[in-house]
């Protein structure tokens, strides 16, 4: 048996996904992988920072009793009255700095310990204290490198207590209420930038009027961030107070009598992807690779075999572009409507989830693709003599571990010691399996070909400055 040191690197593109929002309940990684059969290079997760609330920390939900962005959920056709905008909620978890265990915290704890980056989604009102911008950023620190999108979708935003309903205003306190979010964007950058090194920004970019000086250009612009978009090619977005009857296969709903949009495949690559590819490479002045912040096709809208072709087609355009898409988020994992790989009929039923088929199965060959497979560079050889080796996870893109070729007749593996690992099997056709465990040994599946070992923190954080380390002894195989 040959035991080598090795580092994995980062895919032409990265594959994201979503997992829990105000439209469904976050799904714990052990739970989402069983589900989805391998690990992706991050999970965005959805928050927000609204301590004026009356009901701060408390999640609020979608209910009768309580309102989503500005529709009433008995009817979407008609707005909800806003009344006193502490009332107002965006439903997601609530990332309480007086609470060091918060739903956020356990959250990215979990997704690391599973070999996943944390992308956080953040909403926070445009006033936000420095104070309060520094006590978030000391709470992120020992998860970095990570990814904060602050404050996404703020152009034409019309739901999130963030902008006010800024869609609704009247044009100069739009284009002031513009400059207040870019500008909060900039300082909550450069503060939290400042605890957390390791912490980068997602701006949440948008084409035209919105990317001028006096409104949203200036955070577009802001160095060291990446740019993100999030666009549907199909969504229902009066979901769920308004329920489309007999939802089209083909077509376009009017959005006054069906609350939804649909774009062509076509249509959503080639003229709003690489249109803002495009624009936001000459906004910056260099060529800049997109970040699709929430991508998917609605099932509400199309039925589950042409939403499964219809998100086919979108990747292997994806996978055919890398000059013009970096990263990819599927929204969601789980959904109370049409959006999920997985379909929850109602909040915290995980136990009761149903696979979203064909599209499932269509997601799970994408993520074999190679264009979304993490490269790995071999190192060294460890020296026969070797008993032990460190161990370095500094995230999914970028992690030093060990790989042992096996001649098909080991049943086993002994790892020497009970530590936290991931374990990537290799059969003779290639395919990967992923075991996590911290048992001593590992059985071993038959043919198995080589297995690969990595250390991702047993707590989801850092020992070591943006990285998790740990000596191991060499395995050994039997």
């Amino acid at each position: 048996m040959d035991v080598r040191r090795i580092r994995r690197g980062e895919p032409v593109i990265r594959l994201y996904v979503s997992d829990g929002s105000e439209r469904s309940t976050y799904m714990p990684q052990q739970m989402a992988l069983k589900w989805i059969g391998a690990p992706h290079a991050g999970v965005n997760l959805m928050s927000c920072y609204y301590p004026k609330q009356t009901f701060w920390p408390e999640r609020r939900l979608f209910s009768e009793e309580v309102y989503h962005y500005r529709h009433s959920p008995a009817d979407a056709t008609e707005d909800t009255p806003l009344r006193d905008l502490n009332d107002w909620t965006d439903g997601y978890y609530s990332f309480d700095v007086e609470d060091p265990r918060n739903d956020v915290v356990r959250q990215m704890e979990d997704v690391r310990r599973y070999g996943q980056d944390v992308r956080l989604t953040l909403t926070a009102d445009t006033d936000t204290p420095e104070e309060d911008l520094v006590r978030i950023a000391e709470m992120l620190r020992d998860f970095c490198p990570m990814e904060l999108r602050l404050n996404h979708e703020a152009a034409g935003n019309g739901w999130f207590r963030f902008a006010k309903n800024v869609a609704r205003m009247p044009p100069d306190e739009a284009r002031r209420t513009y400059q207040e979010i870019s500008d909060f964007f900039i300082r909550a950058k450069r503060t939290m930038a400042s605890v957390a090194p390791g912490l980068r920004f997602v701006v949440c970019g948008a084409r035209g009027d919105y990317a001028r000086d006096d409104m949203l250009g200036p955070m577009m612009k802001e160095p060291g961030t990446l740019m993100c978009v999030d666009c549907y090619g199909s969504l229902h977005y009066g979901w769920p107070g308004h329920r489309i009857k007999d939802p089209p296969i083909i077509g376009r709903p009017h959005p006054p009598r069906d609350h939804a949009v649909y774009r062509t495949t076509w249509e959503l690559c080639e003229r709003e992807f690489r249109p803002f590819h495009e624009e936001m490479s000459a906004l910056r002045g260099e060529p800049t690779r997109v970040d699709l912040g929430e991508f998917n096709y609605d099932e509400d809208i199309h039925g589950p075999q042409v939403r499964a072709q219809l998100i086919y087609e979108c990747y292997v355009w994806f996978a055919a572009n890398p000059d013009v898409i970096a990263s990819i988020v599927h929204y969601e994992l789980t959904d109370r409507g049409g959006l999920g790989l997985l379909h929850e009929p109602e909040y915290e039923r995980l136990e009761d989830v149903v696979p979203s088929r064909p599209a499932l199965d269509v997601y799970r060959d994408v993520m074999k693709w190679q264009e979304f497979r993490h490269p790995v560079e071999v190192l060294a050889p460890v020296g026969e003599g070797a008993e032990a080796v460190e161990l370095t996870w500094r995230s999914s893109c970028d992690a030093e571990g060990l790989e042992l070729t096996l001649d098909g007749a080991h049943r086993a593996v002994d790892f020497r010691e009970a530590y936290w690992r991931q374990v990537v099997l290799f059969g003779a056709d290639g395919e990967e399996s992923y075991v996590y465990t911290d048992e001593r040994t590992l059985q071993l599946p038959a043919g198995a070909a080589a297995v690969r070992v990595f250390a991702p923190p047993p707590d989801g954080r850092n020992n070591a400055a943006g990285a998790f380390r740990r000596a191991v002894p060499v395995p050994s195989a039997a």
